[in-house]
């Protein structure tokens, strides 16, 4: 990596010269950040399983935002948990309908409708849809990946 700044100076710099800075080091950056998400992902394992590691700048342990609570646990202590129960149907009837049925049989229950778009078949259809269908998806569609930088 050429240039290493802190998170602060990144803050404080002008918007162009991030985009220089991120533009020269990209690589670097990813391979770095690929590194480390594989580490972690080690350590946190190897700490699961056998415990902290103690290192010279001190002992390595999973803190407690990284522990994870068996399913079990809201049936032993209800107020820690809720029941979550998903539903998948395929049309905004059928959907409107469950949750119809629901709230008459526990009024007291919270309903929640999210809509969740198959990215890898709208991609796909994408690819095959009318020149009209396709303009309307990439209308629809909101760039969401990675920084890239093209020469």
């Amino acid at each position: 990596m050429t240039t290493t700044l802190s998170a602060t100076a990144i803050g404080a710099m002008d918007i162009r010269d991030v985009a220089e800075w991120y533009a020269a080091n990209q690589d670097d950056l990813e391979a770095a950040a690929s590194a480390l998400r594989r580490a972690a992902g080690r350590l946190r394992e190897a700490i699961r399983d056998s415990g902290p590691i103690q290192t010279t700048a001190g002992k390595l342990s999973l803190g407690a935002d990284l522990m994870k609570w068996a399913p079990e646990t809201a049936n032993e202590f209800p107020v820690l948990g809720k029941h979550v129960v998903e539903v998948t149907v395929g049309t905004l009837a059928e959907a409107e309908q469950i949750i119809e049925v629901s709230l008459e049989q526990i009024p007291t229950a919270r309903v929640a409708h999210n809509i969740k778009v198959e990215a890898l078949l709208a991609n796909a259809f994408q690819k095959v849809a009318t020149p009209e269908q396709a303009a309307r998806l990439a209308e629809l569609r909101t760039a969401n990946g990675k920084l890239v930088v093209a020469p």
